[in-house]
């Protein structure tokens, strides 16, 4: 289903105990810049439709119920400057991030493992906040 939202650049939801799942709808707006849904009761999975918003630049899902696996689909999003997944219950490895403009990343406090070896191709990264988690190597 179409939720008419074609012209949305930013959506920013945060701290109002919203309960349910992320619309995959949301992503698919291509115009979409910022996401912005922190502290929450959001549960379910972070939909891989989140890729088809090519402009995106910050995503920030801090403190939430989420859980599986973080859309390998983030490692392709060039305009990227900005996320943070910390503190929900996500599993498996960071997808291999290649934005030039990433400068924040955070996944503290999850349960993801597997290698962080991407990091060294992140030019212009300032922070970057993983702690609390399996990650090797």
């Amino acid at each position: 289903t179409e939720i008419g939202l074609m012209k949305l650049s930013g959506f920013e939801v945060a701290s109002n105990n919203l309960i349910g799942t992320l619309p995959a709808e949301l992503f698919t707006t291509r115009t979409l810049r910022g996401f912005r849904g922190k502290v929450n009761q959001l549960s379910g999975t972070i939909p891989t439709e989140v890729g088809l918003s090519l402009d995106l630049n910050s995503f920030n899902i801090l403190s939430n119920r989420l859980t599986g696996t973080i859309p390998s689909q983030f490692a392709n999003m060039r305009s990227l400057e900005l996320v943070i997944f910390d503190s929900n219950y996500f599993s498996g490895s960071l997808p291999a991030f290649n934005s030039p403009r990433l400068r924040f990343l955070g996944a503290k406090n999850n349960q993801l493992s597997g290698s962080i070896d991407f990091i060294g191709n992140l030019s212009s990264l300032v922070s970057m906040s993983l702690g609390s988690n399996r990650f090797t190597g």
